[in-house]
């Protein structure tokens, strides 16, 4: 029997002058958490909300798991008063 394999996306956000969020560019795809982690936290430094989360694949049946939160930074609709 085959080890899940390991789906983890990161999407990240900037901010329009309306307070709406819009992606900065491509989810990016990445199949270590480490690197996720560094990626992230670097990206959280330039951009307004990173968000990277993972889901298993069961390589048996293709089904997927349900999907994991790994990195969460900034907050969604806050404006710049706050």
């Amino acid at each position: 029997m085959a080890q899940p394999a390991r789906f983890i996306v990161v999407m990240v956000y900037d901010k329009t002058e309306d307070g709406s969020f819009v992606p900065a560019f491509a989810p990016m795809q990445f199949e270590d958490s480490p690197r996720v982690l560094r990626t992230a936290r670097k990206l959280s430094m330039e951009h307004d909300q990173v968000i990277a989360w993972a889901r298993e694949i069961d390589a048996n049946t293709g089904q997927y798991g349900p999907p994991i939160m790994v990195v969460q930074s900034g907050v969604e609709g806050r404006t710049d008063d706050e």
